[in-house]
């Protein structure tokens, strides 16, 4: 038997204005605890975040939570960060 053993992601993101730092930090799962039911964000990981789109109120990134080994398990969530440097997450 063999068992598979997943490591979470730390996802670290900077935005960048020029030479000036808008924004930048480190996410983790347990940030995403607001929008993600208890039980799947404990057997899920952040798998990925990635570029969305910029719009009138900042720029968004979309961050994946996955159930490894079930295609069907995931959660999406919108991570935004303001062209003042404020960071603003919502469920999509």
């Amino acid at each position: 038997e063999v068992d598979n053993v997943y490591y979470d992601n730390i996802i670290n993101l900077n935005v960048f204005h020029g030479a000036d730092r808008l924004f930048g930090g480190d996410f983790k799962k347990r940030q995403f605890a607001k929008w993600v039911p208890a039980q799947f964000l404990n057997e899920s990981i952040l798998s990925d975040m990635v570029f969305d789109r910029c719009d009138d109120k900042g720029i968004h990134y979309t961050a994946s939570l996955i159930k490894p080994g079930d295609s069907m398990g995931s959660y999406l969530v919108d991570v935004m960060v303001g062209y003042h440097g404020h960071l603003v997450i919502e469920s999509k």
